[in-house]
């Protein structure tokens, strides 16, 4: 080997001592140009693709989270009157007036308003426009938030209405006549419209938990499911308002006005009723008038007057099965009925002219309530009678509607006795008659009429009246 041919070589091996104080760094660089960038961006995907990962399980236990909790809340509340710990014996719970009091004002006044507070307050959580919602972790543990104070607030509507309302029978209760609000015919109702209130309210809850299922966390931005949302959420603030509506101004005269309204409202549907049935029977008229006119053309040996005077016949037998005396005088009964529970609500409503005696128990309340719906009850009974068609059965209907026009007949005297027990009239002017005695004689004119209706009735279906 000659000198010439090691120099190259040996020139470099005491180069290399150069490379010793270089970052590999930049050894790497020398030997790979451009390799440093794109090394730096493939570790920056992975960084962020897993951090994505991460933040997607993360929405989804968040997600879980809400929807275990929504559907805790609504199974607790479902059913309000249930699973309430060392609650007193009805009867002694109905004489802790003050305790019932205190519990019935932080009802009105605290707990329904934080309960309209709370479900407005969830729903723009769950569906509203925030500046979160770039994270939606944050808009989840928002909603968390809330929950907790919804199961306080609900808790403490729970534990009242368990207290105000004993639950007796109101029939049952006839030494509460100075408890004004905390009466049990009160209380029970106040309850009665409580418990639509929390069955909305788990209603919000349900479907909720049900669009984050099927849609995740941004159900709100599908407008069904959003319009669905703010629809029960209105419909809970307005049965909110209307329960506080009803501790505020509820008095025991509206109750009974209450029961009036009810019953005329139950006697339109009856009435309806019994003129669909018409309806009914007068297409089945038309079509057996048509097919008695093919039957009669189709003899051509029957004379034409024979014909008519045949067609005739059966029609008019067809005719009186729906037009007839009995019809008429269930139909003045119904309308009748119904006029004598409006003038009710009109004249005893009228305050220059009658007032309600307020020392009232729930006993005589309720039996007031109970002799207006006799009205209903017998009107409805006794229709069905009517209408029946079981023909086995023919002569106990016949009796069994009898004995019903008996009962109704006696029903407005029953409301009367009590009508004279329960208002009172307010002393006249110089020189004036008793609003008492133009309600008494407006009674006898009605009464008549009402009774003539009835025993037309009876003589409709058959029963001779003696």
């Amino acid at each position: 080997m000659t000198r010439a041919n090691l120099t190259p070589t040996m020139t470099l091996c005491t180069r290399r001592p150069i490379f010793k104080n270089i970052d590999p760094w930049c050894i790497t660089y020398m030997l790979n140009p451009g390799g440093s960038a794109m090394s730096g961006s493939t570790n920056s995907s992975m960084h962020s693709s897993l951090h994505d990962e991460e933040h997607v399980k993360q929405i989804k236990d968040y997600e879980v989270l809400v929807v275990d909790e929504l559907g805790r809340i609504n199974d607790e509340y479902l059913n309000l009157w249930n699973g309430i710990p060392s609650r007193p014996q009805p009867r002694k719970l109905l004489i802790q007036v003050d305790f019932r009091k205190k519990l019935l004002e932080k009802l009105q006044s605290a707990y329904l308003p934080t309960l309209r507070q709370h479900i407005t307050a969830l729903s723009e959580a769950l569906i509203g426009q925030f500046n979160v919602q770039q994270d939606p972790v944050l808009k989840l543990k928002l909603v968390l938030e809330v929950l907790p104070e919804l199961d306080a607030t609900l808790g403490k509507i729970k534990y009242s209405v368990a207290h105000i309302n004993p639950g007796l029978n109101d029939y049952e209760v006839n030494n509460d006549k100075d408890f004004d609000k905390l009466k049990q015919f009160f209380c029970c109702r106040l309850a009665l419209r409580i418990y639509p209130i929390t069955g909305l309210v788990c209603k919000l809850l349900n479907t909720s938990w049900r669009f984050i299922e099927e849609s995740g966390h941004n159900f709100g931005d599908e407008p069904q499911k959003r319009t669905v949302l703010l629809t029960l959420t209105a419909a809970c603030s307005h049965s909110i308002d209307t329960g506080i509506e009803y501790i505020t101004n509820k008095s025991e005269l509206n109750l009974i006005q209450d029961v009036w309204h009810q019953n005329m409202a139950s006697i339109d549907e009856v009435l309806e009723r019994f003129l669909e049935f018409g309806y009914q029977m007068t297409t089945q008229l038309h079509e057996e008038r048509h097919s008695v006119g093919d039957e009669v053309a189709l003899r051509p040996e029957t004379q034409p007057e024979d014909r008519d005077e045949h067609d005739s016949f059966k029609t008019s037998q067809l005719e009186d099965q729906l037009i007839s005396p009995a019809a008429e005088s269930m139909i003045a009964l119904m309308k009748l009925s119904r006029l004598f529970l409006a003038h009710l609500s009109k004249v005893l409503t009228d305050q220059e002219k009658f007032s309600m005696v307020s020392d009232l128990t729930s006993r005589e309340l309720e039996h007031f309530r109970r002799a207006t719906n006799m009205f209903t009850q017998i009107i409805n009974d006794l229709l069905d009678t009517l209408l029946s068609d079981t023909d086995d059965n023919h002569d106990e209907d016949i009796l069994k509607a009898k004995k019903l026009i008996h009962m109704l007949i006696c029903v407005p005297k029953v409301i009367l006795a009590c009508v004279v027990h329960v208002f009172v009239p307010v002393v006249p002017k110089a020189d004036q008659p008793s609003p008492k005695t133009y309600f008494k004689a407006w009674f006898y004119h009605w009464n008549t009429l009402f009774r003539l209706a009835a025993r037309n009735l009876l003589e409709g279906i058959g029963i001779t009246v003696i």
